[in-house]
């Protein structure tokens, strides 16, 4: 019996590296590591995160994805960064246009909300106080609509 109770403490150990390691993660990003550590099925999983939510360890910011908290802090008030958020919310996100700019302490302003593009972008997200939103001007970033080119040696983009 010893030996299941220290079993069990592996794998809590095991998902605190993974917690410590994804401080916002996704339900395929959870599964891959459920699966690397012989757990498989989304019943693991489930399991798994609502143990972790029940107990203030885990939010969900939308369903699929999820913000981890510190042992001891209040997950109602707990600060979640908001570029970690926006990365995750699609498997293609990226940070865009002046969130980028703030990301990397170019932005001389502080903007509302936090825009990201995404080839498949979701409706805006709101978490907390922060609105994540895909820019409205731009149905779809990766689409490049270049003029016609009359000159056959060059090739437009």
């Amino acid at each position: 019996m010893g030996n299941v109770k220290s079993c069990q403490g592996c794998r809590a150990m095991k998902h605190d590296e993974f917690f410590r390691k994804h401080p916002v993660f996704t339900g395929k990003e959870l599964a891959k590591h459920l699966s690397s550590r012989g757990q498989v099925g989304s019943r693991a999983q489930e399991a798994l995160l609502a143990y972790h939510r029940r107990t203030g360890r885990v939010v969900m910011v939308r369903r699929g994805v999820y913000a981890v908290i510190p042992a001891g802090a209040d997950p109602e008030s707990y600060p979640v960064d908001p570029f970690l958020v926006a990365a995750k919310l699609t498997a293609d996100a990226v940070l865009s246009y002046h969130t980028a700019l703030e990301f990397h302490g170019r932005a001389y302003s502080i903007q509302e909300f936090f825009t990201y593009s995404a080839s498949r972008p979701p409706s805006p997200v709101t978490f907390r106080s922060h609105v994540l939103r895909i820019p409205e001007q731009i149905a779809s970033p990766f689409r490049l609509k270049s003029p016609p080119c009359s000159d056959p040696n060059r090739h437009p983009l």
